[in-house]
Parts: C-alpha cells; sequence; structure tokens
C-alpha cells in the first residue's frame, strides 16, 4: 500500500515534542475542528487518476508510505492531536491499515479533518456516498453539508 504524507524531519529522525509543537504553530489555524461534529467520511482513489499538483511550504517534502514507515506515520497523527500517545497512533495503524495493503485506493477521515478532505480531493480522491472499507461506517449524508460549508469558506 502507498500513502503519500508531508514530513519535514529527516529519515531516521523522530519528531520530537518540540519539534511536534513547532509544527503545529506553522499552521495558522488547528489542523482538527473538534466545533464540528465528528463523522465518519470514506474517499477513494481511482487507478490511474493523476494528483493536481501544489507546493508545499518550504521544508516539506512528499513520501509515499513503505514498510517499516508505521511509527512516523504514528508521530505524524499524534503531533496534529489525531491520537494522545505515538503509542496509540502506532497499534491504530498496525489494526487498521496493515491489513487492508491491498485496498490502496481507499482512505477512512471524518469532518474534523476537512483541510486534509481538501487535499486529498486535490491528489485524485473522491468522497463515497455509500461505500466502505474495513467495517467503516459511512456518514456521507450527515458529514457533507459540514464538509461542503467549510471548504467553501476555506
Amino acid at each position: 500500500m502507498r500513502w503519500k504524507y508531508a514530513v519535514k524531519f529527516k529519515e531516521n529522525e523522530k519528531l520530537s515534542c518540540k519539534q511536534s509543537r513547532l509544527l503545529r504553530s506553522e499552521v495558522k489555524t488547528p489542523l482538527l475542528d473538534k466545533n464540528i461534529p465528528y463523522y465518519n467520511v470514506i474517499m477513494r482513489r481511482r487507478s490511474g487518476i493523476a494528483a493536481s499538483s501544489f507546493s508545499l511550504p518550504s521544508g516539506y517534502t512528499y513520501a509515499w508510505f513503505e514498510p517499516g514507515n508505521e511509527k512516523k506515520w504514528a508521530e505524524i497523527e499524534t503531533s496534529v492531536g489525531e491520537f494522545t500517545t505515538v503509542e496509540q497512533a502506532h497499534l491504530y495503524f498496525r489494526e487498521h491499515y496493515l491489513p487492508y495493503v491491498d485496498e490502496v485506493n481507499y482512505l477512512h477521515t471524518q469532518t474534523w479533518s476537512y483541510k486534509a478532505i481538501g487535499l486529498y480531493i486535490q491528489a485524485g480522491f473522491e468522497i463515497l456516498e455509500n461505500e466502505s472499507f474495513n467495517g467503516y461506517q459511512n456518514d456521507y449524508e450527515k458529514a457533507m453539508p459540514f464538509i461542503e460549508m467549510k471548504l467553501r469558506k476555506g
């Protein structure tokens, strides 16, 4: 499975608490908006669809997920407030993503991450109305009014 994520640290470098705070301080608004209801959002990227080209801030690069990068994913997810500990994030990754490596085109997210949803759309993902994977509930009908409102403002 190949997930793309933005990283600002060198290979084999751990993201310290200080780096995590600095990374979050570079973002002018919180990455998660917990002021809106949490609803599951399921997305898919069809094979062969080219991702839109957009630039990252200076010092950031894209990297494809490769086996062994689970800990880095966990550090990134913890740094943005998705999990309280790296261990929780790492366990979640092992249970909910690694068993489904062949389902490369599916993505689970939530309304709190509407900013990321905007990036996923630019990367060629589409929000699914009915489909799901890995047992996630698809809250399309409940989620879309919040996503549309937030992305319009964005």
